[in-house]
C-alpha cells in the first residue's frame, strides 16, 4: 500500500511538472501590426549607380500570422526595365527607438517563367512613413536595379 501510494504521488508529481515544463511562453513581441497599411510614396530606380527614373507607387505591408509581414512591391518601370509585382514574404520586423525596421536578406520567386532574387531588403517605418530599399535581379541580368522607396 505504500509503494502504491509512493508511485501514485510521484506520478501526479511527474505529470505536474510536465504540465508546466510544456506551456507556451512567447514573449517574443509582435510589431507586425504596427506597421500593416498601404503607403503612397515614390519609388526610384538605379543600376550601378545610374539613375534608371523614379514614379509614384504603393507599397502594402500584410500582416503574417507568424510575426513577419509580406511586402507587396509594385510594378515599376524605369530605364529599359519593366518590373512585376512582387509579394515578399517572411519579412522580419523590429523595433528601433520610436520606429520599426524591416529586413530579409534574400527572396527568390518565378513570375512568368522569369526568376527574381530580391536581396538586400531593408526599411524603416516611423510615424506612418516608409522608407524601405531593396535590389532586384531578373534572370539574365548581371546587376541588380536598386529600388529605394520614400513616403511622401
Amino acid at each position: 500500500m505504500k509503494k502504491t501510494r509512493m508511485l501514485l504521488l510521484f506520478a501526479m508529481t511527474t505529470a505536474m511538472i510536465a504540465t508546466v515544463a510544456c506551456s507556451k511562453d512567447d514573449d517574443t513581441p509582435n510589431y507586425a501590426p504596427n506597421v500593416a497599411g498601404s503607403y503612397n510614396g515614390t519609388i526610384a530606380l538605379s543600376v550601378m549607380g545610374r539613375d534608371q527614373g523614379s514614379s509614384d507607387a504603393q507599397i502594402v505591408i500584410r500582416e503574417a500570422s507568424d510575426g513577419t509581414v509580406t511586402l507587396c512591391l509594385p510594378t515599376v518601370t524605369g530605364g529599359h526595365a519593366q518590373l512585376p509585382p512582387i509579394d515578399v514574404d517572411k519579412v522580419k520586423v523590429e523595433q528601433d527607438g520610436t520606429g520599426y525596421t524591416l529586413s530579409r536578406a534574400t527572396f527568390e520567386t518565378v513570375i512568368d517563367d522569369v526568376r527574381y532574387v530580391v536581396t538586400d531588403i531593408s526599411g524603416m517605418v516611423e510615424d506612418r512613413t516608409l522608407t524601405l530599399h531593396y535590389d532586384i535581379t531578373p534572370e539574365g541580368m548581371n546587376m541588380p536595379i536598386s529600388c529605394s522607396f520614400e513616403t511622401n
